[in-house]
């Protein structure tokens, strides 16, 4: 599986990255502690699932016990907060190496 980035303009489907982060932050300070901040290096990706072909957008979260470098690591399993199905955002656990993954 190939997991290219591709341009994408900065809003995407009615949510831009800013919107992410603006929801992120106000999710309780002891949930977001759980994670490397996010700032404009991180990940605006969408997902698209490899069996039911379900897409996500969102942002890439990595928690603070793994290297911040993993966030472009598409082939493990990693941390999606999006904000597509629920206004305040949701934390999904996307397994990266079922799925495929383009950088917005």
């Amino acid at each position: 599986m190939t997991m290219m980035p591709i341009p994408a303009p900065e809003n995407f489907a009615g949510y831009s990255r800013e919107d992410h982060f603006t929801a992120f932050s106000r999710r309780p300070a002891h949930i977001r502690a759980r994670f490397w901040p996010p700032d404009h290096d991180t990940p605006f990706v969408e997902i698209t699932t490899g069996d039911d072909q379900m897409t996500f957008t969102g942002i890439i979260l990595v928690e603070r016990d793994e290297p911040y470098e993993e966030a472009d690591d598409f082939d493990r399993a990693f941390t999606l907060f999006s904000l597509d199905d629920a206004p305040e955002g949701e934390f999904l656990t996307i397994y990266g190496w079922n799925c495929h993954v383009d950088r917005l």
